[in-house]
């Protein structure tokens, strides 16, 4: 059986996400999840409950929570689990390609901390917190812990669905708290999309938090991704300094701290570069011998590539990217500058 994925420069194989990723969705939409909403807002309170009507218990079968419930969960399956969606390592970003990348919160990046405060210390939402309002999360969560976010952002022009294709909001009486349901006019409007999926994974001890923007831009715009990218892009640039194949390998974060994040883009691609197994005598020995690459770089005594200027890492990123492919057949070079590595399921 033949899978897609990639060969890590710790000869590991890492397969495309999506099977696992959809997987865990899957897991948690299909269990005996518990639903509940939240607004995301500006200042020292970042996350309320957002109390939905849930009407008759036995009449209406949920009431408004329940129908948002839905709606949500039906977006979920359509963007999210659909055959034809694709789910890319966010170490692939600079590829732009039309995917979901997986990004992972950790310390070094993390714009959705507040679902890690506990629910006991969240108060709730009150039409007086609607100008602080940013967006709305919701979270589909199982008893051990792992859940799904579904954040919607709010975006400056929000008006009333006039073909009553959302759901509007309001609140229903003083006397019953601060419970809300639908309305003509809006607080604001509830529609049917999820911005950003954030699945909660546990292993034991170990929490796995991973965000899945179906809107890169949204990232981008409010949630700082750069700062993910500089730290990746770092990361990468340590783990080659490791590795001893340049003489000067300062010159490759000098590159990234360039102030256009496209070059801390371009480093995170060759994060898992099959080009790290090479000792500097054989790959020294093999860009001799390369049509393309043959007289491209200095080398110094110790067989380590000499970096003279920045532009030069380009020419290194594009290497250790394996960018250009030979044709053996046609004898034509070819730029695969987005490429994946077919390898077999091990055991088969």
């Amino acid at each position: 059986m033949m899978f897609i994925g990639y060969i890590t420069n710790e000869g590991m194989v890492k397969f495309m996400p999506k099977a696992r990723i959809t997987s865990e969705i899957q897991k948690i939409i299909n269990g005996d999840y518990e639903f509940q909403t939240y607004v995301i807002l500006k200042g020292d309170q970042p996350i309320k409950k957002f109390i939905l009507d849930e009407g008759n218990p036995i009449r209406d079968h949920g009431g408004f929570k329940r129908k948002i419930e839905k709606f949500i969960l039906e977006t979920i399956r359509t963007k999210y689990l659909a055959d034809d969606t694709e789910y890319e390592y966010a170490e692939q970003l600079e590829a732009n390609q039309k995917k979901i990348y997986v990004i992972v919160q950790d310390d070094n990046y993390k714009p959705f901390k507040v679902i890690d405060i506990p629910d006991d210390d969240i108060s709730e939402f009150t039409e007086n917190d609607r100008n602080a309002a940013q967006g709305l999360i919701f979270r589909f969560m199982l008893e051990n812990g792992d859940s799904i976010w579904g954040y919607q952002h709010f975006w400056p022009i929000s008006v009333p669905d006039k073909k009553k294709k959302n759901f509007m909001i309001r609140s229903i009486s003083p006397e019953k708290g601060n419970v809300f349901t639908e309305m003509e006019t809006p607080i604001f409007q509830i529609t049917q999309k999820v911005d950003i999926l954030i699945l909660r994974s546990h292993d034991g001890d170990e929490v796995r938090t991973e965000l899945l923007p179906y809107n890169v831009n949204l990232m981008e715009q409010h949630f700082g991704l750069e700062i993910f990218i500089r730290a990746t892009a770092s990361s990468v640039a340590r783990e080659i300094e490791a590795k001893g194949i340049f003489a000067n390998p300062e010159m490759l974060t000098n590159y990234i701290k360039r102030g256009n994040k496209k070059y801390s883009r371009k480093m995170m691609r060759i994060k898992d570069s099959k080009v790290f197994e090479l000792d500097t005598v054989t790959l020294r020995e093999r860009l001799t011998q390369s049509r393309r690459w043959s007289g491209k770089f200095e080398f110094d005594e110790n067989n380590q590539i000499y970096i003279g200027y920045l532009k030069d890492v380009e020419e290194i990123i594009d290497l250790f990217d394996e960018r250009y492919t030979y044709s053996e057949i046609t004898g034509a070079e070819y730029d695969t500058s987005v490429k994946t590595l077919a390898v077999e399921e091990p055991g088969a």
